[in-house]
């Protein structure tokens, strides 16, 4: 079920329409549960890696940037799927920047690994909330839409940080579809950041989650790790 069709039952918010977005242009699959990180708390020392940032960030108060490991790509193509995503579900305003990045492939029958760093601004919506408070109703949100559309779920939540800032982290699974041949497992992590006097919720996510392939479970730890969240103007 896409962001539209759970849009017109009244069930979205404009928060939720943006994860199921991002998890829609994510294909992950694999044959094992382990997963390839358990947290993402970011702005960490990495090595060895080259760093992506949006095309578009110029004069916008947050954006992320992401360590780009060898084999790895800026792709313009899979960031204009989600903003054409949440422009056909209607009612949610489109990101103020999008990094997505593609890597190498690992098996013929293999997904293309990505991950994906999404900005919106939630200060209409966020109101006097607190963050984590925020965030876990945002994902609750989500959870009870994601499960709405058939078989998808999410894992626990875990409260934590992404750059010193208010965080959760969360799984989510979803089964094999028309779209899908595979069950895709994808980990996700939000952050509420101020910024300019406004409230920003950064979105990440990456997949294959549960890969086994040695050196993405490597290159996922290192973005997860390393990617940094930039922020201009006074708080």
């Amino acid at each position: 079920m896409d962001g539209s069709t759970l849009r017109n039952r009244g069930m979205v918010p404009r928060s939720v329409v943006a994860a199921i977005a991002v998890a829609g242009a994510l294909t992950g699959c694999g044959s094992s549960s382990e997963p390839a990180s358990e947290s993402a708390p970011g702005c960490l020392s990495v090595t060895g890696s080259q760093w992506a940032s949006a095309p578009d960030t110029a004069g916008h108060p947050v954006y992320v940037e992401l360590p780009q490991p060898p084999g790895w790509s800026a792709s313009p193509e899979l960031a204009g799927q989600l903003v054409a995503a949440l422009t056909e579900a209607g009612g949610a305003p489109a990101p103020v920047s999008v990094l997505a990045l593609v890597g190498p492939e690992i098996g013929e029958s293999a997904p293309t690994p990505t991950v994906v760093a999404s900005v919106f601004d939630i200060t209409a919506t966020r109101g006097a909330a607190a963050p984590q408070d925020y965030l876990a109703t945002e994902i609750k949100d989500y959870a009870d839409a994601v499960a709405a559309g058939g078989g998808s779920h999410l894992d626990a939540q875990s409260a934590t940080t992404l750059c010193g800032y208010p965080a959760r982290s969360y799984v989510t699974n979803r089964p094999p579809g028309p779209q899908r041949p595979r069950p895709g497992v994808t980990f996700d992590i939000r952050a509420v950041v101020p910024a300019a006097g406004r409230s920003y919720e950064v979105q990440v996510s990456a997949a294959p989650h549960d890969t086994t392939a040695a050196v993405l479970r490597t290159d996922f730890a290192t973005i997860l790790a390393g990617m940094r969240v930039i922020t201009r103007g006074a708080d």
